[in-house]
């Protein structure tokens, strides 16, 4: 398994995965050589960057709106060693090409797009081989912005328009999934047949592009957890042609063995030892690291140990750790009945019992006790805030933790992670009764350790409307490594082409 991180190298103190964007690279290929150079838009904290770079792009520059987000992005990718913060600042203070030469750009994509023609120039004549990025688009229609209110059906235009003006050789348009929904309630429209059909009107100078739906598992590709994610790959027709890419095709990893052919821009699914929640956490238990002896399986042990690469100053990293603290993983606070509640959770889950049971007992449900029964072996049972003895007190403990959020589960150790969310509230540890870690939750979505999260851990209220927080940026990530095996199948498919044309 490899990992979508940094390699540690005999440089003692260097901050490994600091990647500095030199904005004179911009020029240092020559024309006759195969470019592997791609723009990240709607960069987030940058984990389709993150993915790409370890594929082998060099992502010349991200753009992103949030500065919350864009200070993780900015932080990993840029800003290299010495004061982040006082970096971040004089960062912000730049003009918008300034930002550019650095390497991103923290403002709206709008922006970006009216420089197009800098840009160009920034390129010094090379050619764009990749633009990629997730624009929101609930509300796109082919016909046009059914509302001309929505700023996110703009956004998806915007992308588009860029992808007009820059024509480069291989489009990716990721965090998809959510426009298979209708856009009017009630009706079964799906927005994906449109966006497909813009793109491929898009790039007309060159014939449009071919465009292949692929629906990826992040579980198949390394990943612990069972995550889908729709990404669209536009292939510019001349390169389409040449490399016998049809006009339209689509691919479900899921349904990979059951498919006779798959097109050439599918990623390679993983047939080995796909790892787990327990396989991928196992060692954060606590707020220091577990000795990496201690892993409970070869999976476990080479997972964690590639994701503490880069982490400590010695070249041992994986021995030297068991005394740090990782990055990003502060315990959050919580009540005794709230330990409770995740307590029970686990408890539902070993034991078959549904985890929509404190749903149920907030609607006052009648029959808490008969789905109860399966516990009455365990009794007494010690909980966070009291000992029951009973199933008719524990039925009471239930009433009185009802709640009516059912999306809150307890990990199952022994599979994938089920989709991380935004929430830090969502899951619950396997083994321990509290909330997941801002780093454990990366680890699911397989960030390395060395990669930190900046900003504040989380926010609630209206705040959520407008900032990006640590828990928001991980849940909002495409999985590194799912974006490595894209990556590397794009890069596979490019250089290819070039090579045809020698």
């Amino acid at each position: 398994m490899r990992w979508a991180g940094p390699i540690p190298t005999a440089n003692a103190g260097r901050r490994i995965f600091s990647l500095v964007i030199n904005p004179k690279r911009w020029y240092y290929l020559p024309m006759n050589r195969p470019t592997l150079t791609s723009i990240d838009l709607f960069a987030g904290c940058g984990g389709l960057s993150l993915g790409l770079r370890t594929a082998g792009w060099d992502v010349v520059c991200a753009v992103e709106h949030s500065p919350m987000a864009a200070e993780t992005y900015f932080a990993n990718f840029i800003a290299g060693q010495g004061d982040i913060d006082g970096r971040y600042g004089e960062h912000l203070a730049k003009g918008v090409l300034a930002q550019i030469r650095s390497g991103l750009l923290v403002d709206d994509v709008r922006t970006f797009g009216g420089c197009i023609d800098k840009v160009r120039e920034l390129m010094g004549g090379r050619e764009l081989a990749l633009l990629a990025g997730g624009p929101p688009c609930q509300g796109f229609s082919i016909a046009g912005r059914r509302n001309a209110c929505d700023p996110r059906n703009d956004l998806v235009w915007q992308f588009l328009e860029i992808a007009e003006l820059l024509n480069p050789p291989l489009v990716l348009m990721e965090n998809v999934g959510a426009i298979q929904s209708p856009f009017v309630q009630g009706k079964r429209e799906s927005v994906l047949p449109n966006l497909e059909k813009a793109l491929q009107r898009t790039a007309s100078m060159h014939g449009g592009y071919s465009v292949v739906r692929l629906v990826l598992k992040a579980d198949q590709f390394g990943v612990p957890q069972r995550r889908k994610r729709i990404f669209l790959v536009g292939i510019r027709k001349d390169v389409a042609s040449a490399m016998g890419v049809p006009d339209y095709d689509s691919w479900d990893s899921e349904q990979d063995a059951l498919m006779t052919a798959r097109p050439l821009v599918a990623p390679c699914v993983k047939t080995d030892s796909l790892p787990t929640a327990n396989d991928a956490i196992w060692d954060l238990i606590d707020d220091k690291y577990a000795p990496i002896e201690l892993a409970p399986t070869t999976t476990a042990r080479q997972y964690a140990s590639l994701a503490r690469m880069g982490i400590g100053e010695q070249i041992k990293v994986c021995e030297n750790t068991r005394e740090m603290t990782p990055p990003n993983h502060r315990f959050r606070s919580h009540r005794a009945t709230t330990r409770t509640r995740f307590h029970l959770l686990r408890l539902f889950r070993k034991h078959g019992i549904s985890n929509n049971l404190f749903v149920l007992a907030g609607k006052g449900a009648p029959d808490i006790e008969c789905q109860l029964k399966p516990l009455e072996q365990l009794l007494p049972i010690q909980l966070p805030t009291q000992q029951v003895e009973s199933v008719r007190q524990l039925a009471c403990v239930v009433r009185t933790l009802g709640s009516l959020k059912q999306s809150q589960r307890a990990l199952d150790g022994d599979s994938p992670s089920p989709t991380i969310t935004t929430l830090p509230d969502d899951l619950c540890h396997y083994a321990v009764d509290r909330t997941l870690t801002v780093r454990e939750m990366a680890r699911l979505q397989s960030f390395p350790d060395s990669f930190v999260f900046r900003g504040k851990e989380t926010t609630g209220g209206d705040k959520r409307r407008t900032e990006v927080p640590q828990y928001s940026q991980v849940g909002n990530a495409v999985p590194p490594l799912l974006a490595e095996a894209l990556g590397l199948q794009l890069k596979r498919l490019l250089i290819s082409y070039y090579e045809l044309g020698k």
